[in-house]
């Protein structure tokens, strides 16, 4: 029951800015039950791989189809075939800093203290960005530098508490990007992220700790919780403004303190 109620928290927090491994690790802490680690994160990161995959299938299509088409031509002819070169841009920060210091991921990030501090600093961030955003762009407006910029960003969510999603879509937002088109390419970057890091721990480790009876309930829960957490959200910021989880994450890093002190 324990695992399956991670991969809830795993499913819904993965796509909110809100940090799910800071969940993660935050849920076995408080309420005295051992931290499944590192590898049980990974395997409930590939249950939202699964989600993103399946939910926005006809944008990897596209983005499969640009591939295929920039290899015929050997150039870019359409504008949608650019996502391709900005995911790409976007990843190389965050896979040569996760490279680096993955020894740190599963010791001295997780610690509360450091996780209610990039919760309330990357609460502030988005908070900034989300209300002095002009929001006139879309992901495929963007240049290379600006998917770079926003790849950088991504790098942080190394640390729990920063939130991948909360990094990506503050920095889609300073660039101009409006909160659907933030959110959705913040979305589809994670993809490449996630399984980059299961495939390293795959060559580190193997299957021996991935394939149990746990990781998988965890899995497939993360996996349909996610998909819903996805369409919620997208709705959601059509209409709505950021605010609801900039206050989650400060009442959530004043918590942590009070608790671990």
């Amino acid at each position: 029951m324990i695992y399956i109620l991670l991969g809830i928290i795993q499913g819904i927090a993965e796509f909110l800015p809100i940090s799910s491994t800071a969940h993660l690790i935050l849920a076995p802490y408080f309420f005295n039950f051992p931290d499944p680690g590192l590898s049980f994160d990974i395997m409930l990161h590939l249950g939202t791989l699964l989600a993103i995959i399946v939910f926005f299938w006809r944008d990897w299509f596209k983005i499969f189809y640009g591939f295929l088409r920039i290899v015929k031509n050997r150039r870019v002819k359409h504008i949608v075939d650019k996502q391709i070169f900005y995911l790409a841009c976007a990843t190389i920060p965050a896979a040569i800093l996760g490279y680096a210091l993955d020894d740190w991921a599963d010791t001295i990030f997780r610690k509360p203290l450091i996780i209610a501090i990039m919760l309330f600093v990357f609460a502030i961030i988005l908070y900034i960005s989300d209300k002095y955003s002009d929001s006139t762009k879309t992901r495929l407006n963007l240049h290379w530098q600006q998917a770079l910029i926003i790849g950088c960003a991504q790098a942080f969510a190394i640390i729990p508490g920063v939130s991948r999603s909360g990094a990506t879509i503050s920095a889609g937002r300073f660039l101009g990007l409006s909160r659907t088109e933030a959110s959705k390419f913040s979305f589809l970057l994670s993809a490449p992220i996630i399984l980059g890091a299961a495939l390293g721990h795959l060559k580190n480790n193997g299957f021996s700790n991935l394939l149990t009876i746990n990781t998988l309930m965890g899995f497939l829960a993360s996996f349909i919780f996610a998909t819903f957490a996805i369409k919620w959200l997208l709705g959601y910021v059509n209409k709505h403004s950021f605010g609801l989880f900039v206050w989650y994450r400060i009442i959530l890093a004043g918590i942590i303190l009070i608790l671990a002190t």
